[in-house]
């Protein structure tokens, strides 16, 4: 293979751009967004050597969101850089190419084929223990039901595929506690029956699958798999899949001697029935941004005048903690343009509280050791709002003009302690546009539904504004 000689200068400028290059969800584009000189310059050196222009591949989500990757893969010290592409005229399937460097001169030094004509997913990962990171890349079709994942190590200038199998989804973190990450993969979704989880780690140098279960006969398919810190040096394993019906829930999963168990028996709860939930926007996530994954419980349901589902009272629980799952959740008041239902059945009874008095004001209310956050979801809008726990109980929701709805005290509609504005993006903003306030009193807090979004926060409830509209998510 003749060698491509690109300038370290201009590796080096390319490497100052950050490991994962152009940044964005690529779902999102409308085309490619536009190479630097540098990488136009990698394109080009590819271009020449396949005879053809070539087309760069984005993934389609995780870490690296662009074609240009650049890791140690040998354990050298000195990055390499992988260019994923097509090349139409002979292949549609993705192709890699690997640039290293020699005497300060990077060359085009390996290529391989790839297993599908789309990149799901790239990820980097010490599996073997031995300081040079695989790289695992996880393919599929363009109609995205067929996905195949592929583990490459990159050893005397050759990129070599270790391991590759079919799959659904996969997750990369330390399960069994041998100090590397382990891999655990779904089976895929074409694949008819319960869905499958297999864990696989590095005994003797190969990477092999040392335990398959079959997840809960409720979850028919997943939308999302991570893993969450499990206290105690492991990981566990949190599902987020679809049941029949459309509706959707969790499981989380601990591994014991090197088999996954579900955190159910040791709550006495059933985690898949406590996060049924009707949208697919929850998904079990940081929600608290402190490292652990929760889950999302809805509360209640609130409907909007026509009766339609608009808003859910939700919170967040990490089951990977705690001995018993508690709730102190109950109806609030019903005010007009306010309407907030009660419990779902299947969460426990909860104890009355006293009836407040006419203008309260939010108190402490006791919180669950293992709830992390609580707040209110915006179907219509996507978004997610958290609320202070104290809030809990204390507060209710009021329909306002339009799309528009604050927050107030639970038996004092006036007294507005939070509230929220949609602004189409048409709209020149301006104070008799965001009727219940001023300009500066609002911070714009995300986009949505063709929509500016908009908060602010009164005073009188004793919440945080900064950490309530910093945390104010647009779900995805």
């Amino acid at each position: 293979m003749k060698a491509k000689i690109i300038s370290l200068a201009l590796i080096l400028m390319l490497l100052l751009s950050g490991c994962s290059g152009l940044a964005g969800n690529v779902d999102e584009l409308l085309s490619p967004p536009r190479l630097t000189l540098q990488q136009s310059r990698i394109t080009d050196l590819l271009d020449e050597h396949v005879g053809s222009a070539v087309r760069l591949k984005y993934p389609r989500r995780g870490e690296f969101l662009s074609p240009f990757v650049t890791s140690d893969l040998d354990g050298d010290g000195i990055n390499e850089i992988v260019v994923f592409y097509s090349d139409e005229s002979t292949s549609r399937n993705v192709h890699l190419a690997v640039f290293s460097l020699q005497k300060d001169e990077y060359v085009l030094t390996s290529e391989s084929e790839g297993l599908g004509t789309e990149i799901e997913a790239i990820s980097i990962s010490d599996l073997y223990g031995n300081g040079s990171p695989s790289l695992i890349v996880g393919y599929t079709s363009t109609n995205l039901s067929d996905k195949y994942l592929a583990i490459y190590n990159y050893k005397d200038q050759t990129l070599q595929k270790l391991y590759d199998q079919s799959y659904s989804e996969y997750v990369l973190a330390d399960f069994t506690g041998n100090t590397t990450n382990d891999l655990v993969v779904l089976s895929p979704a074409t694949q008819p029956g319960p869905i499958e989880a297999s864990l696989l780690t590095v005994q003797n140098g190969t990477l092999a699958t040392i335990y398959s279960v079959t997840l809960d006969v409720r979850l028919q398919s997943c939308i999302a798999l991570s893993a969450t810190p499990a206290g105690d040096g492991t990981n566990a394993l949190v599902i987020d899949g679809t049941l029949a019906g459309g509706a959707y829930a969790s499981e989380v999963l601990r591994c014991e001697n090197k088999k996954f168990v579900s955190y159910s028996f040791e709550l006495g709860s059933d985690i898949v029935n406590l996060t049924k939930r009707d949208t697919p926007l929850l998904k079990s996530r940081d929600a608290d941004n402190d490292g652990m994954v929760e889950c999302p419980v809805v509360l209640g349901t609130i409907k909007d005048g026509a009766g339609n589902a608009r808003w859910l009272w939700v919170s967040y629980y990490d089951f990977t903690n705690i001995e018993t799952f508690e709730n102190n959740f109950v109806q609030t008041t019903k005010f007009p343009r306010t309407i907030v239902s009660a419990l779902p059945n299947t969460l426990p009874k909860p104890t009355p509280t006293p009836t407040p008095s006419a203008t309260p004001q939010p108190t402490a209310t006791p919180e669950p050791s293992n709830e992390k956050v609580f707040g209110v979801v915006d179907i219509a809008y996507n978004c997610f709002v958290p609320l202070p726990v104290g809030w809990k109980n204390n507060v209710a929701l009021r329909s306002l003009a339009g799309d528009d709805w604050c927050i107030v005290k639970k038996g004092d509609e006036e007294s507005k302690l939070l509230i929220m504005q949609m602004v189409a993006k048409e709209d020149t903003l301006a104070d008799n546009i965001l009727v219940y306030g001023k300009r500066e009193e609002y911070k714009q807090v995300g986009t949505s539904a063709g929509s500016r979004i908009y908060a602010r926060i009164l005073g009188g409830g004793g919440a945080n504004p900064t950490a309530v509209l910093n945390n104010i998510t647009v779900l995805g």
